[in-house]
């Protein structure tokens, strides 16, 4: 019966991670195939830019959070630790698994210095799969403190990572593999600072989470937070705040406080979205399907516009090429796939998890041989 409670609550973080997932297909189509000098009309919601990674980041928090209280309640902590290392050690591999240059286990041993540079490249999954780690062994070393004080404590560290992180750019220097989750120097797309910075923050959501009785005033507290961050941004800091700040360019903590005020609001709405019933829940369905299977969405779309080392994709013939209207025709032909692959998957795993497991093993054995 707990179990069952537990994930009827973390409902919500599968229809956060939909959310994310529907952005992420939209603007990764845009960014890989519009034409430049295609006009952006007045409407364009511009303030939703960046939306996904933040989701990802602070639903991984707050799962992780809900889940060590979890365990912690049934005694059975050091056996959570070692179940949760190993899925991140999977989504970090997984990670750079995505950014080989070729299918081939030769190829990885054989890469030139550029291939090298992308190949170490922290993007999204490695983020989270090392910040989690981080956040798990912290959380781990507090462990004799209630759970919703070291969620809490993991927030404010999250917003020390956000405000260090232009010193940290500054003075960091390490091989390539290391430094890539430091800053941007290496073109790194998602450095630990400042990104694991809002994952540890949704720590603290998930304390606040835990820590309120009505649920409906959580909704609204993350709803009000999360529009004063992005409504902060939008209307521009005052004139103290931007000298003091605006000159550390990509590593400006402002800019990292308005995708935590993104997080937020679409954990808030998400909140809502949980309560829909009638026709607009099955709508609510496919986007929780869509976040159970994030991992698989997250893949999957990427082989279809960038390509990967088995397929050409939409990018290599439409690159920066197309109007509005084929942007949005085509991502929504992406999107439709994407739900229907996440589905036949979620019913794959769930009926014949052993054809995945020997699918899988196929994979990497063809990588080991090839």
């Amino acid at each position: 019966m707990a179990e069952s409670k537990l994930k009827e609550r973390m409902d919500f973080l599968d229809i956060v991670k939909g959310i994310a997932c529907v952005w992420m297909i939209h603007r990764h189509v845009w960014n890989a195939l519009i034409d430049p000098n295609e006009k952006i009309p007045s409407w364009y919601p511009n303030f939703m830019q960046g939306l996904a990674a933040p989701c990802f980041l602070i639903g991984a928090g707050f799962v992780f959070v809900i889940l060590f209280n979890s365990a912690k309640i049934k005694n059975q902590v050091n056996k959570r630790m070692i179940r949760l290392i190993y899925r991140c050690s999977q989504v970090v591999i997984l990670g750079y698994a995505l950014q080989l240059p070729g299918f081939s286990l030769r190829k990885l041993f054989s890469m030139s210095a550029k291939q090298q540079e992308v190949f170490f490249h922290a993007n999204v999954l490695q983020c989270i799969g090392v910040s989690l780690i981080l956040l798990s062994l912290f959380v781990y070393l507090l462990k004799r403190i209630n759970t919703v004080a070291a969620g809490y404590i993991s927030g404010i560290v999250g917003l020390l990572i956000i405000f260090s992180s232009p010193y940290v750019w500054k003075y960091a220097d390490f091989p390539i593999w290391i430094q890539s989750y430091f800053s941007f120097k290496t073109k790194s797309l998602f450095p630990i600072f400042p990104f694991g910075g809002i994952l540890f923050f949704g720590a603290a959501a998930a304390s606040f989470y835990l820590q309120m009785k009505a649920k409906n005033k959580v909704a609204l507290a993350f709803l009000i937070i999360g529009m004063l961050g992005v409504l902060f941004m939008l209307t521009r800091p005052s004139d103290f705040i931007q000298q003091y700040f605006w000159h550390y360019g990509k590593a400006n903590p402002l800019i990292y406080l308005y995708k935590l005020g993104q997080g937020l609001l679409a954990l808030g709405v998400s909140f809502l979205l949980e309560k829909i019933t009638g026709f607009g829940k099955r709508f609510i369905d496919w986007l929780t399907i869509m976040g159970k299977e994030a991992l698989f969405v997250y893949a999957f779309h990427l082989a279809m516009v960038y390509g990967s080392p088995l397929n050409a994709g939409l990018y290599r013939y439409y690159a920066n090429s197309l109007n509005l209207a084929m942007i949005f025709l085509i991502g929504l032909g992406v999107l439709l796939l994407n739900i229907i692959g996440a589905y036949l998957w979620f019913e794959l795993k769930k009926r014949w998890l052993i054809i995945v497991r020997i699918l899988i093993g196929i994979a990497f054995l063809i990588f080991i041989i090839k």
